[in-house]
């Protein structure tokens, strides 16, 4: 048995000639190509610093706009709320870090199924004397809202919980959560790398005071990403630099060809969220593939059917032709017994 399994799998040659189907879009998509025709021009004419004040510089520095718009509408922000990363990483460093350090509260309240870049963000920040209270899930890999309200008091600092967990893909209840933790005085939140783009992600809506984003789940370049901030919110940065970019992330924006790809991918993330499938690359246009030819049809499927028919001609009562006047008799006699 072993042997003939050995002798039926593909060769190292024939490995390297097949083409691999890719089907983990959660972990990371493809550029999309619209986006890579978009970044060209950013990387061969107009590459100028969006902080210089001559033209090369003003038409990099429209362009962020216009991707600062544009990630505003998909997510019902406005564009002065919207901060450029790294990626979602850094986004949620900035959020989580920064919310603890703008407060002399010293809690925090998350869950035990938050994403590394939450998770070891609330361990530092539990290494340095905040307290962090998790929240375990029920059966169903949901946060219970009424667990996060008891977790709560006048000294919570900062509510984070994942929007869509990355492992499993069960959704939480942000907005209950939001409504809760505002009571106290609590900051709120969430990181939507897995959920924006495949279902509307709306910040009002979710009534959350951060958001994160990382912009490789959503057929971006790695090594982009987007971080909300509600207005009236002012967070520290984590290194110190040129201002440029503004006070949360300092330095200069060096990403712009990442950046303005935002264009194209509001416009995948505004698409029918009802069908996330058909915007992975790859993915087949019809539900069910069409059946195959009966000439086509495996040999031990053939086989099978003739056994069938044999199988019905040696069975008692049943005429060996089917003329119609056989067929009347046997028809009546069936109806006698």
């Amino acid at each position: 048995m072993g042997l003939s399994m050995c002798s039926a799998s593909p060769s190292r040659n024939d490995r390297r000639a097949m083409k691999p189907i890719y089907l983990d879009h959660n972990a990371t998509t493809p550029v999309d190509p619209e986006v890579f025709e978009s970044m060209l021009p950013f990387l061969r004419e107009d590459f100028g610093n969006p902080s210089s004040t001559y033209a090369l510089g003003r038409r990099a520095r429209d362009a962020i706009e216009q991707a600062r718009t544009d990630v505003a509408a998909l997510l019902g922000a406005m564009p002065e709320e919207i901060v450029f990363t790294s990626g979602g990483t850094e986004s949620s460093n900035i959020a989580i870090r920064g919310a603890a350090a703008r407060t002399d509260r010293r809690t925090i309240v998350t869950s035990t199924i938050e994403h590394p870049a939450t998770d070891e963000c609330c361990k530092l920040l539990e290494r340095s004397g905040h307290r962090v209270r998790r929240v375990s899930p029920n059966p169903d890999g949901r946060i219970d809202p009424l667990r996060v309200i008891d977790a709560l008091d006048s000294d919570t600092a900062l509510v984070t919980i994942i929007h869509a967990q990355n492992e499993i893909g069960t959704l939480q209840p942000i907005a209950k959560i939001s409504r809760a933790a505002r009571a106290v005085g609590a900051c709120v939140h969430t990181d939507v790398a897995q959920s924006v783009g495949k279902i509307p992600v709306d910040v009002n809506e979710l009534s959350v005071d951060l958001l994160s984003i990382a912009g490789h789940k959503l057929y971006a370049p790695k090594g982009i990403g987007a971080l909300y901030v509600r207005r009236g919110i002012t967070l520290p940065p984590l290194l110190a630099g040129a201002h440029s970019a503004g006070a949360t992330v300092p330095g200069g924006e060096v990403k712009l060809p990442a950046t303005v790809t935002r264009d194209q991918l509001t416009a995948l993330g505004r698409a029918d969220p009802a069908e996330p499938a058909a915007r992975q690359r790859g993915a087949p246009r019809f539900p069910h593939p069409p059946p195959l030819p009966k000439t086509r049809q495996p040999a031990i499927q053939r086989q099978r059917s003739r056994l069938c028919r044999r199988r019905l001609r040696s069975r008692p009562n049943r005429p060996a032709k089917r003329s119609p006047r056989l067929r009347r008799r046997w028809r009546r006699r069936v109806m006698r017994t």
